[in-house]
């Protein structure tokens, strides 16, 4: 298994902590040890930043993930990599984040 990234957009169905949303995307990892989680922010905008080891169709990955919440929707960006890369990987991944901007109502497409 190589390294991903993957941004998904969902619709809140009712408004939730940032806290709970983040546990729900970190069910897809088994045998899982969180080795940090703290706030943060991406684009202006409070998230939840988590690393994480643990398993992935049989594989041993870390992962560092936001969850960021906006306007009744929620976005999970992930990245992970083999546990003997992700230090080197990582970077790759937050020059990436620091791209992002999310595009409000307000704004227009």
């Amino acid at each position: 298994m190589g390294a991903g990234i993957v941004v998904n957009v969902s619709a809140l169905q009712e408004d939730r902590e940032l806290s709970i949303l983040t546990r729900h995307l970190l069910i897809a990892f088994e045998r899982k040890r969180v080795i940090s989680r703290e706030t943060a922010v991406v684009d202006g905008k409070e998230a939840v930043r988590a690393v994480v080891e643990g398993w992935i169709e049989k594989s041993k990955v870390m992962a560092e993930v936001y969850v960021v919440k906006g306007e009744g929707v929620v976005y999970d960006i992930v990245f992970w990599s083999p546990t003997e890369v992700f230090a080197q990987t990582v970077q790759i991944f937050q020059q990436f984040l620091g791209t992002l901007h999310f595009v409000d109502e307000q704004e227009g497409n």
